[in-house]
């Protein structure tokens, strides 16, 4: 959880953390997010993709680098591969 309580399930308070959560994703997701994408489409390689309708170009591996190197750039955001 964002304030690091604890949520018990079953009870009111986890509905109360779990609108919360969802929030505080959605704040993430429009003030770090969609920077970073709103960037990589500006970008004249992916502009020409985006505006043939094609947004496969997302998935890609240089896509996702070029992100996480704006994201670093911004909010020094690095890449941790799961263990």
């Amino acid at each position: 959880m964002p304030d690091g309580a604890p949520m018990r399930c079953g009870s009111t308070i986890t509905t109360t953390y779990t609108a919360q959560y969802r929030d505080y994703l959605g704040r993430i997701a429009s003030t770090r997010c969609r920077p970073l994408l709103a960037d990589l489409i500006k970008q004249p390689e992916y502009a020409a993709n985006l505006a043939e309708g094609n947004s496969g170009f997302l998935r890609t591996n240089a896509a996702f680098s070029r992100r996480m190197k704006f994201a670093y750039e911004r909010w020094v955001w690095v890449h941790k591969r799961l263990k």
